[in-house]
């Protein structure tokens, strides 16, 4: 290979450089925009997922339930009251609630099973409840409270005999 052949190889593999590298920044831009896009819809749709919801906390107005012997080895409270608060996963009061309560022979004033949904404030109200057991052995008054989509959450007040 003579000089002159070696410059005009030089020369040319210098122009072919000249040429990669005038085209590289554009390749790089085009790439580097195409990632930002895919990003943004990547976070796009991140941003819209929600998280799966659930019953949050359940909060009694008591700790515990009393009763006492009538005389004849019945424990009774014909009085109870009780306000069940129900909260979502995030924290926010949950409408619609559906709340029940059994054991211990509990029963509304007029016979029937307590139940009841909660309100606007997340709140599900009893009162006049009569609890009575037979003899001082007694078991906890159980909290059920459900929400379609929400699931299922079981709590127990214990009934203590005085």
């Amino acid at each position: 290979m003579t000089g002159e052949d070696r410059r005009k190889g030089r020369k040319g593999l210098r122009n072919d450089r000249k040429g990669a590298i005038e085209g590289l920044p554009l390749y790089l831009l085009i790439i580097i925009i195409i990632t930002a896009v895919s990003i943004g819809i990547v976070m796009g749709l991140l941003n819209m997922a929600k998280p799966p919801q659930a019953l949050g906390t359940v909060s009694l107005s008591t700790p515990l339930i009393a009763v006492r012997d009538d005389g004849s080895g019945i424990y009774r409270n014909d009085s109870v009251s009780l306000t069940v608060t129900v909260t979502d996963s995030s924290g926010n009061r949950l409408k619609d609630a559906v709340v029940s309560l059994s054991g211990d022979n509990i029963k509304k004033a007029d016979g029937t099973n307590p139940y009841g949904r909660t309100d606007l404030n997340g709140e599900a109200k009893f009162t006049n409840l009569k609890c009575s057991v037979v003899g001082s052995g007694t078991n906890p008054i159980t909290v059920t409270v459900e929400k379609s989509g929400f699931g299922k959450k079981v709590l127990d007040i214990p009934v203590v005999a005085e």
